[in-house]
């Protein structure tokens, strides 16, 4: 099936590495923005002719706007979702790392769909961090973390986030989905290429509810304790096993 692109935005109208990067590559894309956000119409004027459509919803956090993608595009189908500052992808070539050629994106969405059909599963990921150390070439199915910046799904009804997990909702959801179709695809030779970005996005939330991120750490802990722990060279943070 053709994948769906849908890139999660708010506050960054004249900033969007997601789209540049699915402009480049000739892939269908969807900008999905809250209806209050104030720059709605700068986005709109940088963007409307440059995206397949703009979709609102009236999501509280970033969950609940993935669950807006869902709902908007229904079940069976694969989408994949991108937040807005990542500017593409790189592989593990060697020891180190290197962008994606053009066309390498898609032929990995494909890859990774043949793969969920061979392994019963609906969610996949790639390695979280941008580490050549860390990283292998290869394809992994179990249970293990992928981060949302760029997680893939065949969206289904029994497959959603969780609105009150204002941070770290993306451990819980593959987590979720680990357990209930025995484990995601985690491609462990590409990670993300993240842009900088001081504005806009969660930035600005972050900086609001801090204490929010310790209320979803203690949430993961005790929803999962046989797959989380903290991270103990990272405050705030925690790890999946």
């Amino acid at each position: 099936m053709q994948p769906i692109f849908a890139v999660i935005s708010r506050g960054r109208p004249d900033h969007q590495p997601a789209l540049d990067w699915l402009n480049r590559e000739g892939l269908p894309s969807f900008l999905f923005l809250h209806a209050d956000d104030p720059t709605r119409h700068s986005y709109e004027a940088n963007w409307n002719d440059r995206v397949d459509d703009i979709i609102f919803h009236n999501g509280k956090n970033g969950p609940a706007a993935r669950n807006a993608v869902f709902d908007y595009f229904g079940d069976g189908v694969h989408v994949v979702t991108i937040d807005d500052d990542i500017r593409g992808l790189l592989k593990l070539k060697g020891k180190k790392l290197q962008p994606f050629d053009r066309g390498a994106f898609e032929r990995l969405t494909k890859s990774a769909e043949a793969n969920m059909s061979i392994n019963g599963a609906k969610v996949w990921g790639i390695y979280p961090v941008a580490n050549a150390f860390y990283m292998k070439n290869r394809i992994r199915f179990g249970t293990c973390f992928a981060s949302g910046g760029v997680l893939g799904t065949i969206t289904a009804r029994t497959l959603r986030f969780d609105e009150e997990l204002w941070f770290k909702a993306d451990y819980d959801f593959v987590l979720r989905a680990a357990k209930r179709y025995g484990g995601i695809v985690r491609y462990d030779g590409v990670t993300m290429n993240e842009a900088k970005t001081k504005h806009g996005g969660c930035v600005e939330q972050r900086e609001q509810y801090r204490a929010k991120n310790e209320e979803a750490v203690k949430t993961l802990l005790a929803r999962w304790p046989k797959n989380v722990k903290r991270n103990p060279r990272r405050e705030g943070e925690v790890l999946v096993r």
